[in-house]
C-alpha cells in the first residue's frame, strides 16, 4: 500500500503525462467533496476526509508545507461540519442554517486574520528546512504565496461551514493562485484539478445566491 502511496507511483499516463494512484484518486474524492457541498449534501465532510488524508501525503513529497500542515486544519473542520450539518431543524430542513452573508466588519477582521496568517505561516514554512531537517529536507516551494493561499482556506472551509457566502469567493481567489502553483510544480492533474474547483465555486455562488434570492 506504501508503494502505492508514493508520489512516483504510476497509475497511467495519459497525453504523456505520468499520473499517480495518490494524485487521481485526491484529485477524485476532492472533486467529489466539493460537487457535494455546492449541493449542500451531508456526505460532503467523510468524502472530503478521505480526500484531506490522499492530499496531505501529496503535498509532503512535492514539498507543498504549508498545504500539509492545512490538512490537518482540513480534517478538523471537516470532522466540525459534518457534526454541524447533522443537526436537524425542527423545519425538516436539509441543514439547521440558511445561507448568509457576514456583516462588513467581520469581513474586515477576516481579512485582517488572513494577512495574519500569511505571514507567520510563510516565515515558518520557508524555516521547516532549517528547524527540521529529518522532516522537512528541502526549502518549501512557493512558502509566502502557498501560505496565503492556505490562509485563506482556513478562513473559507469554516465559513463553508456555517454556510457563509463569502466562502465561494475566498475558494475562487484560492483555486486560481493554486492552479498556477501547482502547474509550476509539475503535479498537471492537480492543477487542472483547481481549474475545476475555480469552476465549481462559481457554480456554488450561483447555487447559493439562489437560494439567498429565490
Amino acid at each position: 500500500m506504501r508503494a502505492l502511496l508514493d508520489v512516483h507511483a504510476v497509475f497511467f499516463t495519459v497525453l504523456g503525462y505520468p499520473m499517480s494512484y495518490l494524485e487521481f484518486f485526491g484529485t477524485l474524492f476532492n472533486v467529489w467533496a466539493v460537487w457535494l457541498m455546492t449541493k449542500k449534501r451531508l456526505a460532503t465532510w467523510p468524502v472530503g476526509l478521505v480526500a484531506v488524508a490522499l492530499f496531505a501525503y501529496l503535498f509532503f513529497q512535492i514539498r507543498m508545507y504549508s498545504d500539509f500542515l492545512e490538512q490537518g486544519y482540513y480534517f478538523a473542520t471537516n470532522c466540525w461540519g459534518w457534526w454541524l450539518w447533522s443537526r436537524r431543524p425542527p423545519s425538516g430542513d436539509a441543514t439547521p442554517m440558511k445561507v448568509s452573508f457576514n456583516s462588513p466588519r467581520t469581513n474586515v477582521v477576516l481579512g485582517a486574520v488572513i494577512a495574519a496568517g500569511t505571514l507567520l505561516l510563510g516565515w515558518v514554512c520557508s524555516n521547516l528546512h532549517v528547524w527540521l531537517p529529518a522532516w522537512f529536507p528541502e526549502a518549501a516551494s512557493f512558502a509566502y504565496l502557498d501560505a496565503f493561499t492556505t490562509a485563506m482556506s482556513f478562513v473559507a472551509q469554516l465559513l463553508g461551514a456555517y454556510q457563509k457566502m463569502e466562502n465561494w469567493l475566498l475558494w475562487m481567489l484560492v483555486n486560481g493562485l493554486s492552479a498556477w502553483m501547482y502547474w509550476q510544480r509539475g503535479v498537471a492533474f492537480v492543477a487542472l484539478l483547481f481549474v475545476g474547483f475555480f469552476a465549481l465555486a462559481v457554480k456554488g455562488w450561483l447555487a447559493w445566491k439562489k437560494e439567498l434570492n429565490p
